[in-house]
């Protein structure tokens, strides 16, 4: 008998019989950013936010395309509210995302600025909603940057929690750029890497934090954390145009662990290989590599046991001892690991 998974219960043999649709692939409108939903960009100031903020609603109305890894697989109407900057500076980051999407619906992108708009007041809401109804069409996303501006205070759990509630009465999917938490503070989740209250945190379905490299400020990371599938972060920059594209991130080495990681690799696969034996063991080793970084023997230990667990390096047991497996090693990892 086939089962409905909507009304029957159903044995987990029953779910294999089923014939059930579903997409595994990244799309933006279901898993990403679905229906009375909410994808929150977040970051300190000059990351990026607002420039990839307007590529991902060029995108949304020309599919399919994709958008650093999420893929926009059905057209949307776009509703983009912002606070800040002159319009010579959004024609001015419109151009520069129209190279990448130069078949974007610009009719279907409404920009509209607002000197204050407090949606944590019944007052506010009630001015966004006189607007939408006076524009030609509805929209089936709003952009809004940056969300602070719509506070009375964006410190305030309070507003924000009024904020939100009042934003997600309506009937439409957000994309919320906000700013990160001042420097100092110290974020357990990425939640709570926001400026002020982590309820935008706990209600998004998706969030995107902007993370400057330290070695390297042009280079902005684009970490996502999802209630969906699980997004690959990826790195950006702007290129000699201003054009925002993807790049192989520059790394260095920044706690004792991953610098033990990066002494490790170079002792075993690089010129100085030639200086470790079979005799050698694993003791050995993680002293040797402690001395010359002036660090612990615990700190190498357990650099070596998570890049033993990933096969980058290898070990033989021989009674107590562990030895060193000199054999050929995989290609060069990805750090940090």
């Amino acid at each position: 008998m086939n089962k409905d998974w909507t009304t029957d219960w159903f044995t987990a043999r029953d779910l294999l019989k089923m014939n059930i649709n579903w997409d595994n692939r990244l799309t933006f409108h279901d898993k990403v950013c679905a229906e009375k939903q909410i994808l929150t960009p977040f970051g300190p100031e000059k990351s990026l936010k607002s420039s990839t903020a307007i590529e991902l609603a060029l995108a949304l109305t020309c599919p399919p395309q994709n958008w650093y890894g999420i893929e926009i697989t059905e057209p949307m109407a776009v509703l983009y509210i912002f606070f800040e900057g002159e319009p010579g500076e959004l024609k001015d980051k419109q151009l520069r995302a129209m190279v990448k999407y130069p078949n974007a619906n610009l009719d279907t992108i409404i920009f509209k600025h607002f000197d204050e708009l407090e949606l944590d007041e019944p007052r506010g809401l009630m001015e966004l909603k006189m607007f939408i109804d006076s524009l030609p069409w509805k929209p089936d996303i709003i952009f809004i940057d940056p969300w602070g501006s719509c506070l009375e205070d964006e410190n305030s759990t309070r507003n924000h929690k009024r904020a939100v509630q009042n934003i997600m009465s309506l009937e439409y999917r957000w994309v919320i750029v906000h700013h990160r938490s001042k420097p100092g503070e110290i974020p357990r989740t990425m939640g709570e890497m926001m400026r002020g209250s982590g309820i935008l945190g706990q209600k998004a379905q998706t969030l995107v934090g902007y993370f400057p490299n330290p070695q390297k400020e042009e280079e902005i990371t684009m970490r996502f954390k999802s209630r969906g599938p699980r997004i690959p972060a990826v790195t950006i920059e702007c290129d000699i145009d201003g054009v925002i594209r993807v790049v192989t991130p520059t790394w260095h080495p920044s706690t004792q662990e991953e610098k033990a990681q990066v002494a490790i690799w170079d002792l075993l696969s690089r010129e100085t290989a030639k200086l470790v034996t079979p005799e050698m063991t694993v003791s050995d080793l993680e002293a040797e590599i402690a001395a010359q970084l002036g660090t612990s023997s615990r700190t190498v230990k357990k650099a070596w046991q998570k890049m033993a667990g990933r096969g980058i390096v290898r070990e033989r047991q021989e009674g107590k001892q562990k030895f060193l497996n000199i054999s050929p090693l995989e290609l060069e990892p990805t750090f940090p690991l």
